[in-house]
């Protein structure tokens, strides 16, 4: 997808991505880009910045229990018996 591999392509250099309110700051999370976000129905509002003023020093947030609940709420019981979230989200392991 010429799309996605375009904004991946963008977050390899960003310093942080600013969005109101869109699914591809979860992609800036997954990549460990700060993101800055302005509506509070975000998907990645938890582990974002709210304070533009703050964007030369970004706070960092834990994402893992973030990550858990983003997964359980798209993915089935069988999605994880079978792996298939393990290996959705292991490209993104920084470890």
């Amino acid at each position: 997808d010429p799309i996605k591999t375009k904004l991946l392509e963008n977050l390899k250099q960003a310093h942080s991505a600013v969005f109101f309110n869109s699914s591809a700051s979860v992609a800036a999370v997954c990549e460990g880009v700060p993101v800055f976000v302005d509506d509070v129905s975000c998907v990645s509002w938890a582990v974002a910045n709210k304070d533009i003023n703050t964007i030369e020093a970004p706070a960092e947030f834990d994402r893992t229990q973030w990550i858990n609940d983003l997964a359980s709420a798209h993915w089935t019981d069988e999605d994880g018996q079978q792996g298939r979230i393990y290996q959705k989200f292991l490209q993104f392991d920084r470890h």
